[in-house]
């Protein structure tokens, strides 16, 4: 199914050989949409090269790299996917997960039938080194979180885990990012805070491989 309403922003630093299998499971999907972003934070390794290669081995999609000037650390890109979405949906997935390939299509389909939804995320589980391989089905269950109870909702049902998420951009745009004041947690009240703007829905289900990579604690993707 395709939706040209979407866009896929995927930040990254230093990770090429990991962001080689993000990608290729992400536009492994069962799903298509108007393009793919590589928001590059100024990295030193062979990231452009490795995107080049993702080009040739995915020719019927379109992947563009945007490339910040000086490396503007791990929450500053984050805040630049923010400043580049331009869409009616913006998916923002991590540089070194799987993402199930049926999950953006279950996503967006509810997504676009319920304009008051303002964000979807799923099931995570983490599996270092992880393959898009072997994958179960997406049954296409999810919960709905009521808007401004979303927090309790989380913290009663499950957890939206914020490597899933895919936004309506009015409402991604006009949230803040805050790391200053909740530090590694700021990613939590983020999608907390999105309830203020409309309700969000979860699919329990497993949606995304959580960390391809063992992170490093000073990684600034």
């Amino acid at each position: 199914m395709r939706f040209d309403n979407l866009d896929v922003i995927i930040p990254t630093y230093n990770r090429a050989k990991y962001l080689r299998i993000a990608l290729q499971a992400i536009l492994s999907s069962t799903a298509d949409w108007r393009k793919t972003i590589v928001l590059n934070n100024a990295s030193t390794d062979n990231t452009l090269e490795v995107v080049g290669e993702i080009r040739k081995e995915f020719p019927d999609r379109v992947v563009e790299v945007v490339t910040n000037p000086v490396n503007v650390g791990n929450a500053g890109n984050f805040k630049r996917t923010q400043e580049i979405a331009e869409n009616e949906y913006t998916a923002v997935f991590h540089d070194d997960d799987v993402i199930h390939p049926e999950y953006i299509e279950r996503a967006m389909d509810v997504l676009t039938k319920n304009p008051h939804i303002v964000y979807a995320g799923g099931g995570a589980a983490a599996l270092y080194h992880c393959s898009n391989d072997n994958w179960p089905p997406i049954a296409g269950d999810y919960v709905l979180y009521p808007g401004s109870d979303n927090a309790y909702f989380q913290l009663l049902m499950g957890r939206l885990n914020f490597c899933t998420a895919i936004y309506k951009t009015s409402a991604y745009k006009a949230s803040v990012y805050r790391p200053e004041l909740y530090g590694k947690l700021h990613d939590n009240i983020f999608l907390a805070e999105l309830g203020l703007f409309g309700d969000c829905i979860y699919f329990p289900e497993l949606c995304v491989l959580d960390g391809v990579s063992i992170r490093a604690a000073t990684a600034t993707h």
